[in-house]
C-alpha cells in the first residue's frame, strides 16, 4: 500500500469530518489502484495526483451542492474501468441512510 495515497485519504477526512463525513478506501483498493497507475517515469507522484484530480472535486461538489448531508463516502476501485467508484452513504433524518453511487471516470 502507498502511504501517499493514505495521506491523501487521511488529509480528506481531516478536511471534512467537521461536517460529518468521512472518506473510507480498503487498503486493497489502494494497492490494486497503485499497480494499475504506478507510472515508473513520474514514480508515485502521480498516484497522489490522482485522487487530488478525481477523488476529491467529487467529495467537494457533493458538499456543496448538498450542504445539509452527512455521511460516509467509499471509494472502491474498478479494475475495469482503472477508476474509483463512489458510494454515498447519505445520514438521512431519524437515523436512515440511503446509498447514492456514482462511478469516476
Amino acid at each position: 500500500m502507498n502511504p501517499d495515497i493514505r495521506r491523501e485519504i487521511d488529509k480528506l477526512n481531516q478536511s471534512h469530518s467537521h461536517r460529518g463525513y468521512t472518506i473510507e478506501i480498503k487498503d486493497s483498493c489502494i494497492s490494486t489502484f497503485c499497480h494499475d497507475h504506478y507510472d515508473i517515469i513520474r514514480g508515485a507522484r502521480g498516484l497522489s495526483g490522482y485522487i487530488k484530480i478525481n477523488v476529491r472535486p467529487f467529495i467537494v461538489n457533493h458538499i456543496l451542492q448538498n450542504p445539509q448531508d452527512q455521511g460516509v463516502f467509499k471509494a472502491i476501485y474498478n479494475q475495469q474501468t482503472h477508476s474509483f467508484d463512489m458510494e454515498i452513504l447519505q445520514k438521512l433524518k431519524e437515523d436512515k441512510i440511503e446509498l447514492v453511487f456514482c462511478n469516476l471516470y
